[in-house]
């Protein structure tokens, strides 16, 4: 039964992101890079455009081999600090990573170029958004916050830091997909802290603003190099919204008012009422120089601390794959928010 509701909560978001929030379709769009109908490779048709910004355009599309369903980013060929060219470096190497997003295709037409990857379902912010309370119970917020980390340890393995962790590059699959776990994506800001020969790179001089006003560290605000620990800090912003449903700076629109505030909020007032071992991943964070590793394993423990405390099990269900949130008034919500949310 909850997998069928959970079908039609995806389908509707996916119906709702027709709204103007994200433009015109690509056939009302005179500068749409491609249009709906297309077939790219004679196998990718464009079926719906779900999103489109400065990097491009995201479609929906459907496998004409299977008839599965695929998502495909395109940009216009020769665009300077190409995102997809970045995604591609990523994709190479962290492919293999049970948080990444299967990687199907890659291709170009005469004026643009294109990569053909799994579809996801709503993303986290969704899911929060969506919740009665707008945040998740502790037993979804720490195992989110668990998965996060793991996927951010794996990529930073892999030699890339992401730069723009948020709630909305982070989503489970599809409930028709066989893997149903978070996965990370949207690797476009991503950067090799690596050198080829294993070493860590040199912290840069001013480097200029990366990632996102509310989740970036106060490094990326005073426009500082970023490093595994910028990552960190952004996942600790992540789970302290995650259990909250907002940060003291969420309403803000201007950045360097936004980090005004966070240099002024300690972290006992950010983790009021919230695990102590919330402020113990904070202090590691800021502890933490340019160059150093993340302790994984300790911050790890932090959150299998609280999940024992609390007696969730990391197979239980998440927040939104519960009977009790899949009820009518529960669909009506997410209904009601996708509405809101894409107009």
């Amino acid at each position: 039964m909850h997998k069928r509701m959970l079908q039609v909560i995806e389908e509707r978001i996916k119906y709702e992101r027709k709204g103007p929030k994200h433009g015109k379709s690509a056939e009302e769009n005179a500068e749409g890079v491609c249009s709906i109908g297309e077939v790219l490779k004679r196998r990718w048709k464009l079926v719906e455009l779900i999103g489109s910004g400065g990097f491009g355009e995201v479609y929906e599309a459907a496998d004409l081999v299977d008839g599965s369903r695929v998502a495909l980013k395109i940009e216009q060929k020769g665009i300077e600090g190409s995102a997809l060219d970045v995604e591609l470096s990523v994709y190479s190497v962290f492919a293999g990573s049970k948080y990444c997003p299967s990687f199907y295709d890659y291709g170009s037409t005469d004026t643009a170029v294109f990569i053909v990857i799994q579809l996801l379902g709503p993303s986290l912010s969704q899911w929060r958004r969506c919740m009665p309370k707008k945040c998740f119970t502790v037993g979804t917020a720490i195992r989110c916050a668990h998965q996060i980390l793991c996927a951010l340890e794996e990529l930073h393995e892999a030699g890339y830091i992401h730069r723009d962790i948020k709630l909305s590059n982070i989503a489970p699959g599809l409930v028709s997909d066989s893997k149903f776990g978070l996965f990370l994506f949207d690797f476009g800001l991503c950067r090799k802290y690596i050198q080829d020969n294993g070493v860590h790179k040199d912290e840069r001089a001013s480097v200029g603003f990366r990632g996102t006003s509310r989740y970036a560290s106060i490094n990326a605000h005073d426009c500082k190099d970023l490093s595994r620990r910028d990552d960190m800090m952004s996942l600790f912003y992540v789970t302290v919204e995650m259990f909250t449903g907002k940060l003291p700076w969420c309403r803000m629109k201007n950045r360097n008012e936004i980090a005004a505030l966070k240099k002024k909020t300690s972290v006992k007032t950010l983790c009021s009422g919230l695990p102590h071992e919330l402020p113990l991943m904070y202090n590691h964070i800021i502890s933490l120089k340019f160059k150093d590793k993340p302790c994984y394993d300790t911050l790890k423990q932090y959150f299998d601390d609280v999940l024992s405390r609390e007696n969730v099990k990391m197979d239980d269900p998440f927040d939104w794959q519960r009977d009790e949130f899949l009820t009518t008034e529960a669909a009506k919500r997410m209904t009601n928010y996708c509405i809101s949310y894409f107009s």
